[in-house]
């Protein structure tokens, strides 16, 4: 390597270490502050003074449309970003792209790593897929199937028969309703998803947990079907 070559290195190195430098400013200032141009929404206000670059690259302050997220350690951001974690929908105030950076590491009742048995079924569609893991992983156990794709009928409007649906239960659990309730709290599923919780009287075969994804990003349809003879086969969001 010639000096020239290796000067020029330097200066990279130097330059860069002096972003990440001047960047962590805001990152420090509050959790869940981040850098970004200030034509961007913010759920917060803008801090000036904090950010490498132009004067137009200000720290932005989360507001209370971001807890979901900072409560979870994570950053609201546009997922046009790197994250050093994973991105999860639902949990950040502003438009659809701006979404929650969580760690690796980060579990939203710290549950730990889980898995996925499939147990023979097929799920193509890979947001359900991953929201398979991430439901595994809020527990730390075992997500096991009892459905996922189903052959196309065209006079259903079930999510297996568009291969984006998939039943399933949680190891060690017995309450359907407590499963429901920590899947809604969790944030997980906040949007693009109906989730229902299938009792024991259902009309559908046995107690399960269904999720299906719509595809458009709207709100969550939350449901309970089957826990009484009053809501057999009823599908109302609640």
């Amino acid at each position: 390597m010639t000096s020239f070559t290796m000067l020029f290195v330097l200066a990279i190195i130097s330059l860069y270490a002096s972003a990440v430098l001047a960047d962590s400013r805001c990152h420090s200032y509050r959790r869940g502050a981040t850098c970004q141009n200030d034509d961007l929404f913010c759920s917060g206000r803008y801090v000036s003074g904090k950010c490498y670059g132009g004067a137009n690259r200000r720290c932005c302050l989360p507001g209370s449309g971001d807890r979901r997220c900072t409560r979870q350690r994570g950053t609201c951001k546009y997922d046009s970003n790197s994250c050093s974690g994973s991105y999860r929908s639902g949990l950040c105030a502003g438009p659809s792209a701006r979404r929650c950076c969580l760690p690796s590491s980060s579990s939203s009742t710290g549950g730990g790593r889980g898995t996925v048995d499939y147990r023979g079924y097929t799920v193509s569609d890979a947001d359900v897929r991953s929201k398979l893991q991430e439901i595994a992983n809020l527990y730390g156990k075992r997500v096991y199937l009892f459905s996922g794709d189903r052959p196309r009928q065209s006079n259903t409007k079930s999510h297996h028969y568009v291969s984006r649906a998939a039943d399933f239960w949680i190891d060690g659990e017995s309450s359907g309703r407590a499963i429901w309730n920590r899947l809604k709290s969790s944030g997980i599923l906040a949007r693009d998803y109906q989730v229902i919780w299938h009792g024991t009287r259902t009309c559908t075969g046995g107690q399960h947990i269904h999720i299906g994804r719509y595809g458009d990003n709207r709100s969550t349809c939350w449901v309970i079907e089957g826990t009484s003879s009053s809501n057999k086969c009823e599908y109302d969001c609640q």
